[in-house]
């Protein structure tokens, strides 16, 4: 149920910052990236979570602040998600994950070198645990950096910040 109810977030604001084509290239960036990742490392089946990875590691790259903050959270909430395993691991993995709101909440604050950075960050350290949620991220930055000249700039429909 989380994994649909941040697709549901984490989709439609990429959605409406990117437009549709660039977010189907995104999800399937982030879930080739996972998969193929998976299959290496003989841990296939990720599920959808790789998917909304690669359009994260794509929104942190997007025009607006607000697509940036939101792409930035859900790749450091899946950064600490990774401390999950014991008692201590997920008070870290919740109060990390309520940190990360304070990057959708002063996203104006914060540069926007730093936004896109954060994927970049959390998914070079998932890569080297390793967690297939890395190659998913790093997959949809790489997608969403290669997207950036052969879309439109514009998004399908008006900015939501």
């Amino acid at each position: 149920m989380f994994n649909l109810a941040t697709l549901a977030v984490v989709g439609y604001v990429a959605e409406r910052a990117l437009g549709p084509a660039r977010w189907v290239v995104l999800y399937a960036a982030g879930a080739a990236a996972g998969e193929v990742t998976g299959y290496l490392l003989n841990d296939p089946g990720a599920g959808n979570s790789i998917a909304v990875c690669g359009l994260a590691g794509g929104g942190a790259l997007a025009l607006s602040a607000l697509e940036r903050s939101v792409g930035a959270r859900y790749a450091v909430m899946v950064g600490f998600s990774a401390f999950a395993g014991s008692t201590l691991g997920a008070i870290v993995m919740v109060a990390g994950c309520a940190a990360a709101v304070l990057l959708v909440v002063h996203r104006d604050r914060v540069p926007a070198s730093a936004l896109a950075a954060a994927p970049l960050v959390v998914g070079l350290a998932l890569a080297a645990v390793p967690d297939l949620h890395g190659p998913a991220l790093l997959g949809g930055l790489i997608a969403g950096w290669v997207t950036n000249g052969m879309f439109p700039s514009t998004p399908r429909s008006a900015p939501l910040a």
